[in-house]
């Protein structure tokens, strides 16, 4: 019988560091379902949430994924442009996911699948963190677990797990996606390249901005494996799930809509007349996607600051792949913006795994002695759990609004009833 490995052993001591990592993060796994109960017993009132739920019960007793025969678009008043076509626009994966909800009559418990999507993103972040852990950390560093901790309180996810909204579905599958991709390549086994693969192509069959991030994700991984010889097959590997998946959806759609991508996804000038918040969406310029992002996640902005000033001294190997994901994701999404789809920060959600990737990149470089960055990065986790709590109790709210937009606000509302 061989004898037990002392206790200041490699491997003895790696399995205790990974044992008290994962106890840490599936604490912040908890901390972010506890906070979300609140929102089972919200009205799924929303149009989306309204369109969503009807395609879910189409779904499950007409097998159709399409509004048309429901009543939904006369009773929302939807532009027939946009919604009254042979299939709906936006791939079924979600809708889908909804169908065992449908078929039992509960929408308030549909609000699982957001919540998974927040999970995803969670277990993404926390691959990702250990993947790139420094060899010294134990499993209950500070700076190895913050990135897991910031994005259970991310207020960009809490706010889209509120509501049945496809985007903390698609945001979870891209950061747990690239939480993978950060495995593969250190660990260059081919069957995470085929895992990376198959998240995306759920993205993507969540809504088709899910492949916004494989670009970025795809050529990081090719200039990672620059020499290895497995390179060819790991982005076969990566890139043969994403087409097995996606490619029949568009080749079904083309058939029956006529097109491969629907162009038609825009916001008609009637919606935004009558329904106030399409005209906010509708009505806003490329800027508001940085200026508010700043606001509502100063995390984003202390990351881009840190980025910059140590362009000299950048650990490029990991920094690039999370700052290649938020740029990428940043610029396609404006774009779309400027071709009519509008601004609304919960289109950014592909994206949102990217920023927690480049804090794990930086915080693992960082020097502690000489650095206040990981005390800057921690205040601005505090800042966006606080904004957490406040959109878990508001979840009227249709827009993510900034602290100091709804401080400016409550006093404005406190100033009219003192006059």
């Amino acid at each position: 019988m061989s004898e037990p490995l002392p206790a200041s052993e490699p491997g003895r001591d790696d399995r205790s560091a990974r044992r008290r990592f994962v106890i840490i993060c599936l604490c912040f796994v908890l901390l972010s379902l506890a906070l979300k109960p609140m929102t089972w017993f919200a009205p799924r009132a929303e149009a989306d949430e309204q369109i969503y739920w009807t395609l879910a019960r189409s779904l499950h007793h007409r097998g159709v994924y399409s509004l048309q025969g429901t009543g939904a678009i006369e009773a929302l008043r939807l532009p027939a442009f946009t919604y009254d076509r042979p299939m709906f626009h936006h791939p079924p994966l979600f809708p889908a996911l909804l169908v065992p909800f449908a078929a039992h009559g509960n929408p308030n418990a549909a609000i699982v699948v957001p919540w998974v999507g927040h999970v995803l993103a969670i277990v993404g972040t926390a691959l990702a963190c250990w993947a790139w852990r420094r060899p010294q950390w134990r499993g209950s560093d500070l700076l190895l677990w913050l990135p897991v901790a910031a994005i259970a309180v991310d207020p960009l996810m809490t706010f889209c797990s509120r509501k049945l909204w496809i985007d903390s579905l698609v945001g979870g599958l891209c950061a747990l996606a690239l939480g993978v991709t950060a495995i593969a390549v250190e660990q260059r086994r081919m069957k995470w390249f085929l895992a990376v693969g198959t998240l995306f192509g759920l993205a993507a069959l969540s809504k088709l901005t899910g492949l916004i991030p494989l670009l970025p994700a795809l050529i990081w991984t090719v200039v990672q494996l620059r020499s290895d010889d497995r390179r060819n097959g790991a982005i076969l590997s990566l890139l043969a799930p994403v087409v097995l998946l996606v490619l029949p959806w568009m080749i079904l759609f083309r058939i029956t809509c006529g097109a491969w991508l629907p162009h038609w996804n825009v916001f008609p000038s009637e919606l935004a007349a009558s329904v106030p918040h399409v005209a906010r969406a509708a009505a806003r310029t490329w800027h508001y996607y940085p200026v508010q992002t700043a606001l509502v996640a100063p995390l984003a902005l202390a990351c881009t600051i840190r980025l910059l000033a140590s362009l000299r001294s950048v650990d490029l190997k990991r920094t690039a792949l999370g700052a290649a994901v938020v740029v990428v994701v940043a610029v396609a999404i404006t774009a779309l913006g400027m071709q009519g789809q509008g601004y609304q920060l919960r289109y950014l959600a592909p994206g949102v795994g990217g920023l927690y990737l480049l804090l794990a990149a930086q915080l693992r470089a960082v020097d502690t002695r000489r650095s206040l960055f990981p005390a800057i990065a921690a205040a601005c986790v505090m800042y966006g759990a606080i904004q957490t709590g406040f959109y878990l109790q508001a979840v009227e709210f249709d827009e993510i609004l900034s602290l100091p937009e709804m401080t400016w606000k409550a006093l404005g509302a406190t100033a009219g009833a003192g006059g």
